[in-house]
């Protein structure tokens, strides 16, 4: 799932000041700074959408 949060947000240009993730198992925790408010905005959707489970 991390993964896929992570190339949405690359393939958008969105420009991250950090990423930090980990993983235990199937579950995960991330934290992600960006760059600025419009960046961050952006990437909520992408993060809403790569996170959908199908």
């Amino acid at each position: 799932m991390a993964h896929k949060i992570a190339q949405a947000i690359a393939e958008a240009g969105v420009d991250l000041s950090f990423f930090v993730a980990q993983a235990i198992g199937r579950k995960y925790s991330a934290v992600i700074g960006f760059a600025n408010d419009g960046d961050a905005k952006k990437a909520a959707t992408l993060i809403k959408k790569a996170s959908r489970k199908k």
